[in-house]
């Protein structure tokens, strides 16, 4: 059971918004981990649209942390193989920032 749903919604998505980028990575994080422990794919899937924020929040921190890119994109690989249906609205997106690690490397 999710206890009112639209606070948290309405909370990370001010706190992916917020200029501070270690509080947009801190958010990514809290976020990713809330929704793997949630087991109601319902739920987890009102969430879809916050997915290309989290996607802008990589690319921001891995040009600046490689470290904390790192533990973002881990969190993020967590919530893919809990939810990998989440990242429907947004493949595109996911894919070209896929590509942009690889090409990095």
């Amino acid at each position: 059971i999710v206890p009112n749903s639209s606070n948290f919604m309405s909370l990370f998505a001010e706190s992916l918004k917020d200029t501070n980028v270690k509080v947009r990575t801190a958010t990514l994080k809290a976020l990713a981990c809330f929704l793997t422990s949630i087991d109601d794919e319902e739920e987890v899937m009102k969430y879809q649209g916050m997915m290309e924020s989290l996607l802008d929040v990589v690319i921001q921190v891995l040009q600046t942390d490689e470290e904390e890119g790192t533990a973002s994109l881990e969190s993020l690989i967590e919530l893919t193989s809990t939810y990998a249906e989440i990242w429907t609205t947004c493949i595109g997106k996911l894919v070209y920032v896929c590509a942009e690690i690889m090409k990095n490397n």
